[in-house]
């Protein structure tokens, strides 16, 4: 599992200059799984759980608690349909 997890590490982990760079990543996930990570993200919180450094780990619980959030927004104003409906397509073009 460990080498798993550094293989893992690794394509998330370039070096630019001399220094390691945090590459980005684009996910999908389901209104489902959004609410197991937002409970998850709450629980941990709740019990004041944290490994490493308490400064970074929770400023990156932030980060990611709002990213979340900001994904799922646009899905829970419309109840889970798209933005656009088939009259505003045709008034784009």
């Amino acid at each position: 599992m460990i080498s798993n997890l550094s293989r893992q590490r690794n394509n998330c982990v370039s070096e630019k200059r001399g220094k390691t760079v945090m590459k980005s990543a684009s996910l999908s996930f389901t209104a489902a799984e959004c609410a197991h990570l937002l409970n998850l993200l709450s629980d941990a919180e709740k019990r004041g759980h944290y490994y490493g450094p308490r400064e970074q780990y929770w400023a990156r619980h932030k980060r990611i608690e709002n990213k979340i959030r900001e994904y799922i927004k646009p899905k829970e104003a419309n109840n889970g349909r798209d933005t656009k409906s088939k009259k505003d397509e045709g008034a784009d073009r």
